[in-house]
């Protein structure tokens, strides 16, 4: 696994990427100039200035690269080594949106060195020469294995820690139930529905459109979420409702990433299933998290739409773990909202407190008699 950087793309794909963004800068510049002028007092968005700048890249065994961003801990810190994988639909800046906002932040600044996971559903991933169709599967059994050895490499640590939002949820529950890797020293899961409610219309209609789909291509949210960032739909307000204005077009804006086709196909399956499952359906992941060894805290927002707190019910009671009910914050509020310092960061901290010499692979410390 090499710490360099990856080789440039060729300039046709580089000038086919490129495009989009400056299709964006123009309909950003076009949103900010009407919104200045309806709404002199207000900002259009808050600014996207994280603090994780260092890209540590990292390569797939099957030949998929992608950065991992980091935010370094203060001099003198314990420096355990923790990833934050995002959700879906959201890139990693959903943890990390700025110096005030955010739970990489907050985890930083308590000591740990934050590394912020993309994968290959993401736009600064790069595909081999011959890319083949992804899924959930994939990310769970390529990217997360090889960016958690990248972090291991890089700090010398035995195990790391692992937090994860939504899909990030998903894949590392997929790595965790098939591979039961030695590697992670404890687990925070942020609202991660194991179950939900079966719905038997569309979803069987996105399954298959996804599976019709080209190879490599992505379905557009991103564009779809910057057009609407002016509106706010009432769809975002619920998803984070304790967020203002501006944070929240600034996410819709900034923090959002494409969907790959295969995997909305699968997630749009299990929507249809009403359980999270593998690819083939032949995974029990509920017994197989019950053999789980990784110290883990589970998180829930209780007015979050997408993962309330009884879809997480079974994941707490298969992994032998905590569920943490929050008051309030929908579905990203314990990302970027007010409990993500003073009571998310707070659990983790303890978590990541109780398991730092499992995470060094110190030896236990033997027991005196008497």
């Amino acid at each position: 696994m090499s710490a360099s950087l990856p080789a440039p793309r060729p300039a046709g794909r580089a000038a086919l990427r490129a495009a989009p963004d400056v299709a964006t800068a123009i309909v950003r510049a076009v949103q900010v100039a009407a919104w200045s002028a309806r709404h002199p007092r207000e900002p259009f968005a808050a600014k996207a200035a994280p603090r994780a700048t260092e890209p540590i890249w990292y390569r797939s065994e099957d030949g998929w690269q992608a950065p991992l961003w980091r935010l370094a801990p203060p001099p003198g810190a314990h420096g355990t080594p923790v990833v934050l994988a995002h959700g879906l639909g959201t890139g990693h800046r959903s943890f990390d949106f700025g110096p005030a906002h955010g739970l990489a932040t907050a985890l930083a600044a308590e000591g740990h060195d934050v590394y912020l996971l993309t994968h290959r559903g993401d736009r600064a991933a790069r595909p081999p020469a011959a890319p083949r169709r992804f899924d959930v599967d994939d990310i769970a059994a390529q990217d997360l294995p090889a960016a958690i050895a990248r972090v291991r490499e890089r700090t010398g640590a035995a195990r790391v820690g692992l937090v994860a939002h939504a899909l990030g949820g998903w894949v590392s529950l997929l790595h965790l139930a098939r591979a039961r890797p030695d590697t992670l020293a404890w687990l925070g899961l942020i609202g991660v529905p194991l179950r939900f409610p079966v719905v038997r219309s569309w979803p069987r209609l996105v399954a298959f459109a996804g599976r019709c789909l080209p190879t490599g291509w992505n379905i557009p949210v991103r564009a779809v979420h910057q057009a609407l960032a002016p509106v706010q739909p009432a769809a975002w307000r619920a998803l984070a409702p304790d967020l203002d204005g501006p944070l929240t077009r600034g996410l819709m804006a900034d923090a959002t990433e494409d969907l790959g086709a295969g995997v909305l196909a699968q997630v749009a399956d299990w929507l249809g299933r009403g359980a999270v499952s593998d690819r083939g359906d032949s995974l029990d992941i509920e017994t197989a998290l019950r053999h789980s060894a990784v110290p883990a805290a589970l998180f829930a927002a209780a007015d979050d739409p997408l993962a309330p707190p009884w879809s997480m019910e079974p994941l707490a009671a298969a992994l032998g773990a905590p569920l943490h009910i929050l008051p309030g914050g929908g579905h990203l509020g314990p990302l970027l909202g007010p409990a993500a310092a003073t009571v998310v960061s707070p659990a983790l901290c303890a978590l990541s407190a109780a398991a730092r010499l499992r995470a060094w692979g110190a030896p236990p410390i033997p027991a005196v008699a008497g």
